[in-house]
């Protein structure tokens, strides 16, 4: 816990559970429900107690989804610190050493004298209930993440976010939370490029044409065919204009399952308000959705209740969609952004004991990667010559790593791969539907001996986009405890099953892919998985 915080909330480590906010919330000014709330409730082994929380994450998850935990529940700081932290394995508890790095003095800096970073997006910037204090210690916490993380161009998500932990915690505390979000070995809760929360943003009407096509339908007849005037600021319904009651609750899901709740949530609103007819006789469809929002009666549980009645929301489908949207999406600041951190990634790869690549196939495989991972460094995480061809051993070395290249090199010396931007730990996931998980930023390639990249054929089609329809499009990753595969429909793109020693490569309909091996069959000499890494970091995913 800061020094700075001391004195608020308890001896250092500790949370409040006398009370629910900080000393920096102006109380006062929190709005009652206008709902039938529940009480704060006593702690039970299904909801956060005061003692600990249980480690089980699908517990924790159908907690954060069904609890009915009320606004000012005195564990709710102690329940996101521990939601956070379970997600990622980052080193936390150095917000004290970073603040007093930059800040000399003991008096804390006003709001007015620390410029917000550049990552910050002033239509985004929400400090709800925080008082004076609070507002001073939300900017010093944004400073300090900018040091942390100079890696991060544009994260509008990232003020509101810390304001709201703020309202539960201390600045240690909110700190930790924010570095998990944005290196969880799970979910994604931050884009952190103007193109990737442009893309966020924007697939939002593509769900709603796919999920809620009537209300899709109606906004367009009430636009006069303009429905980008609804679409173009829908975050802000839930950031802006959610009861403070309604936001809460949706935080204690987001932090759990990332930034898909905010989807369903969206979706939520939109099929509410058709129902409500709040919109006949308005003029403006914007205001009268604001006005729906800010006067409900229904309750937080309601809106997340239809939230995740949305049936095949899957991760696979958000992300296809999410990467149709980026190819269209065009961001100087991206580029500019990545001028912030330049690494020698011929120089990091060859102190990390690849034997598969030169370093003139690394970087034409960085020249194929996003952007917002080609400034980082490569960092071998699993190599067959040290960790055997046990796929138990690749799990345990690789399973959540994000993303990841897989690289084979065969015993006829033929070099190939592929480009993986979703963990393998992901066939685990209690939402999957499917065997087949992943998204259309994946990729397959050859090195040696022809040096090819097969992306996505969503990407390379003539539908704009407007996202793929065709099932066997979606089939990125596959895996079970004897088997991993990459694409699908027709035949595997790659598969290997009961261990690492041999596989076989085929056309798949994914990525229209040549067969990598000359035969079509392979034996592997060498198998290799690298995965990213900022230079500050240990190794490890």
């Amino acid at each position: 816990m800061s020094g700075e915080d001391a004195n608020h909330n308890g001896p250092a480590g500790a949370f409040p559970f006398t009370a629910a906010f900080t000393s920096w919330v102006d109380t006062a000014a929190v709005p009652p429900a206008r709902y039938s709330q529940p009480p704060s409730l006593s702690p039970s082994p299904s909801s956060p107690t005061k003692g600990g929380i249980t480690r089980d994450k699908r517990k924790l998850k159908k907690s954060a989804r069904k609890g009915k935990w009320a606004v000012d529940h005195p564990t709710r700081g102690q329940l996101w610190h521990h939601i956070c932290a379970g997600n990622t394995s980052a080193s936390l508890g150095l917000y004290d050493e970073i603040s007093k790095s930059l800040f000399v003095g003991e008096n804390l800096p006003g709001e007015a004298e620390l410029a917000h970073p550049s990552f910050v997006d002033r239509d985004y910037f929400y400090t709800y209930y925080l008082n004076a204090e609070g507002k001073q210690k939300l900017s010093r916490l944004l400073v300090v993440m900018d040091h942390s993380r100079p890696d991060i161009v544009y994260c509008p998500l990232m003020a509101p976010v810390a304001s709201l932990l703020l309202h539960y915690m201390d600045s240690s505390q909110a700190y930790d939370c924010l570095i998990a979000l944005h290196e969880s070995n799970t979910y994604k809760h931050m884009e952190h490029t103007r193109a990737g929360h442009e893309a966020f943003r924007k697939t939002f009407e593509k769900l709603v044409q796919r999920f809620a096509s009537s209300v899709h339908k109606l906004l367009v007849q009430k636009t006069k065919g303009n429905p980008s005037v609804v679409y173009d600021n829908w975050i802000t319904w839930i950031l802006r204009d959610l009861p403070f009651p309604h936001l809460v609750r949706v935080i204690d899901c987001y932090l759990m399952e990332g930034l898909k709740v905010f989807y369903r949530v969206g979706l939520s609103i939109l099929s509410l308000y058709k129902k409500s007819k709040a919109y006949e006789g308005s003029k403006d469809i914007p205001q009268s959705i604001q006005k729906f929002l800010q006067t409900t009666d229904l309750s937080p549980e309601h809106f997340l209740t239809v939230g995740f009645q949305f049936r095949g929301l899957s991760r696979s489908v958000i992300g296809a969609y999410q990467t149709k949207v980026k190819v269209v999406v065009t961001d100087e600041t991206d580029e500019k952004g990545s001028q912030k951190r330049q690494h020698s990634v011929v120089f990091s790869l060859r102190g990390s004991g690849s034997t598969i690549v030169t370093p003139e196939q690394l970087h034409t495989i960085w020249g194929w990667l996003p952007t917002r991972f080609s400034i980082y460094q490569p960092n071998l995480v699993f190599t067959s010559e040290d960790h055997g061809f046990s796929i138990n051993t690749f799990y345990q070395r690789c399973e959540y790593c994000e993303p990841t290249i897989l690289l084979i090199k065969t015993m006829d010396d033929e070099v190939f791969g592929a480009y993986l931007s979703t963990c393998w730990g992901q066939r685990n996931d209690e939402d999957q539907k499917t065997p087949y998980f992943g998204t259309g930023e994946s990729f397959l390639f050859t090195l040696s001996p022809e040096v090819k990249r097969y992306p996505w054929v969503g990407l390379v089609g003539e539908n704009g986009a407007s996202g793929p329809v065709d099932h066997s499009a979606h089939l990125f990753m596959r895996a079970q405890s004897n088997l991993i595969a990459i694409g699908g429909g027709g035949s595997d793109g790659v598969i290997m099953e009961g261990d690492l020693t041999k596989g076989r490569t085929k056309t798949c309909n994914t990525f229209n892919n040549a067969p990598l091996s000359k035969d079509g069959t392979f034996q592997c000499k060498v198998v290799e998985v690298i995965t990213f890494q900022d230079s500050g970091e240990p190794d490890g995913c």
